[in-house]
């Protein structure tokens, strides 16, 4: 029995002897979190007015690059024919204006915990007296978006200051190279396109005697009349062009893009006006845009002739021009003729024929049927309907006996244009006009033929 006792005691007195153990543990290591994490709110540890700088460097793709203030601006001192960018070294200096600490952790003996025995970035402002201040910049605290980071050689103190500091210091050299901008261009301005890729070729340009106003000519030579809806969206793509990278500024081997033997070239033909002595002068324009290999980021390598520069432009707004043909231009409006321009309409339907007529009297507009009035809104629907039928393709067959309904459009410009209408299957019917066979919806045939049943 007493011999149990005793082993009981000994086994509590080693309990409690571990358990003082942990207890001076914990105190100690408490005691160093308090001394580590001890907060100072809104404490500015630096500050410089941007024009104070004299010098600047930081870690750029795992090199240092230093950057010098000049009378005309700023230079790289390992190229001085490097392009800075003056505006986005002016952001670097206005983030270092003031820079505050949220948090001060002091007597810190393991740099290893902030990650700054490996920094991310170390950061060189020397200003006008020639006196330098060292910012290392460490991990970012990912809970609060901070970052920590120690000034000059004092390791035993960190700062944990606004995460941005650290994302503005950063990206590659060319972020820091003033670039040129892709051409602006106006959509309306345009007036060609003309595109190259890989042995297939698509022109569209302008051509008044067209309805729409445009043509297009594929890599064979052969010209059709082009869809005005398609023109407008490829000339708001081609417009619309940006540039996605800035990757060399002084281009010496093309071929390292691709663009020694591009993939395609795209030229655009645009006026721009220009105001000079108050006077306005428009001038023509163009721009040659070779198409290079792909940069695995969703964007292929682009260089416009004339410059030494290559950016990179998005996959997505080139592939807009480049997956076009010519077919895919083509129009498809059957008579996309405006009423303003014509001077009678001829519809014959079961063997009888009459004559539309307007006449303008004060700017008020009568339609006339074989000269009786009609009433304007049921024209205007007629007519509306007539040149917005639109064909789902061409047709590879002719049509075949009289036509069912058929529409002479008499111009004032003395021109005339026939729109033939023939049944076909229960689906189509052949639509013949300016040379040229179509398959148009039966349903909007019908309409059509109400809407002119209507007139009478």
């Amino acid at each position: 029995m007493k011999k149990r006792k005793a082993v009981s005691l000994i086994l509590l007195f080693a309990v409690l002897l571990v358990l003082i153990v942990i207890y001076i543990i914990l105190k100690i290591h408490n005691q160093r979190t308090e001394e580590e994490s001890e907060e100072i709110k809104s404490e500015e540890i630096f500050a410089i007015e941007s024009g104070d700088i004299k010098s600047l460097s930081f870690i750029i793709e795992d090199q240092e690059v230093i950057f010098h203030r000049t009378e005309d601006g700023w230079n790289m001192e390992s190229d001085e024919s490097f392009p800075v960018n003056d505006d986005q070294m002016s952001v670097l200096t206005d983030a270092l204006s003031s820079i505050t600490a949220n948090r001060t952790l002091k007597n810190v003996d393991n740099l290893s915990e902030y990650g700054l025995d490996d920094p991310v970035d170390i950061i060189r402002i020397t200003d006008q007296n020639d006196e330098t201040t060292v910012i290392t910049i460490g991990d970012t605290n990912e809970s609060v978006g901070d970052c920590y980071v120690y000034l000059n050689h004092d390791k035993t103190t960190i700062y944990t200051i606004d995460g941005d500091v650290s994302t503005i210091f950063s990206g590659s050299l060319m972020n820091y190279a003033q670039g040129e901008d892709f051409p602006t261009i106006a959509a309306d301005s345009i007036q060609k396109i003309e595109i190259n890729s890989q042995g297939k070729s698509f022109k569209m340009e302008n051509d008044d005697q067209l309805d729409s106003g445009w043509k297009v000519t594929d890599e064979n030579g052969e010209t059709i009349e082009a869809d005005i809806t398609k023109v407008s969206e490829v000339k708001s793509t081609a417009a619309g062009l940006t540039y996605a990278n800035y990757l060399e500024y002084n281009c010496q081997d093309f071929s390292e893009y691709g663009l020694d033997e591009p993939f395609a070239v795209i030229r655009i033909d645009y006026s721009e006006t220009v105001i000079e002595d108050d006077k306005e002068t428009v001038i023509d324009k163009s721009v040659i845009l070779s198409v290079g290999d792909e940069d695995g980021s969703g964007n292929r390598y682009t260089h416009i002739e004339g410059s030494a520069e290559v950016h990179a432009i998005s996959n997505d707004s080139l592939s807009n021009l480049l997956n076009k043909t010519a077919a895919d231009m083509e129009n498809l409006s059957v008579c996309n003729i405006d009423l303003s321009t014509i001077d009678k309409l001829q519809v014959n339907y079961k063997n009888e024929t009459h004559e539309f007529t307007m006449k303008e009297d004060d700017s008020e507009i009568t339609y006339y049927m074989d000269e009786n009035e009609i009433d304007t809104l049921t024209f205007s629907s007629f007519y509306n309907n007539a040149i917005g039928i639109t064909a789902k393709k061409k047709s590879e067959e002719k049509p075949e006996g009289k036509p069912e309904l058929s529409l002479v459009f008499y111009r004032s410009d003395g021109s005339e244009t026939e729109v033939e209408y023939y049944s076909y299957d229960t689906n189509y019917y052949i639509v013949h006009t300016n040379d040229k066979d179509f398959l148009v919806n039966k349903m909007d045939v019908r309409n059509l033929i109400d809407k002119y049943e209507a007139l009478m």
